[in-house]
């Protein structure tokens, strides 16, 4: 198996585990969830930047990078509030 099919075989598997529980994850604050469902965006990043060369590779891989992105921005806002929320502030 070539290095981009053993990055999907493991990356795609670890994030949806990590995106099933992402609801509790936020509330509850699990980092290491969190961190398992970055870990395995980052699987997936690069399997697709290893996998397709040109144009199509870095199409999938920013696509999947933003979602990665996107996520480590909820978390730092969903913190930020309950931070607010604990402290008696809006």
């Amino acid at each position: 198996m070539n290095p981009s099919g053993l990055l999907f075989l493991v990356g795609y598997p670890v994030a949806v585990a990590g995106i099933v529980r992402l609801r509790r994850t936020f509330r509850e604050r699990h980092a290491g969830w969190f961190l398992v469902e970055e870990a395995g965006t980052a699987a997936i990043v690069a399997g697709w930047l290893l996998a397709e060369k040109g144009a199509r590779g870095r199409r999938a891989a920013a696509v999947n990078a933003a979602w990665g992105l996107g996520l480590a921005a909820a978390w730092v806002i969903a913190g930020r509030r309950r931070r607010r929320r604990r402290r008696g502030t809006r």
